[in-house]
């Protein structure tokens, strides 16, 4: 189910939201080296010179927005959210 619903909400961002493209399940590098958790989906600028369409790695200049798709939403997974 939970994929479904990723591959959904990749397209539908794909297809309503001005970027460049999206990919799902990837981690974000900044410029000090700092990786995220994996994130569900990741919308891209222009500046994201080489993506993947799954399981990448993304620099932080390149992402404009990420949506982390639940089923349902703890306490937990919350604070997880908001510190990646």
């Amino acid at each position: 189910m939970y994929e479904k619903v990723s591959v959904l909400t990749c397209l539908f961002l794909k297809n309503t939201v001005p970027a460049w493209d999206a990919s799902k399940n990837s981690q974000i590098i900044d410029s000090d080296c700092l990786r995220s958790d994996e994130v569900d989906v990741c919308v891209c600028n222009y500046d994201q010179f080489l993506i993947q369409p799954e399981g990448g790695l993304l620099i932080s200049e390149g992402v404009d927005f990420v949506v982390q798709v639940k089923a349902m939403v703890t306490d937990d997974e919350l604070d997880r959210a908001l510190k990646n």
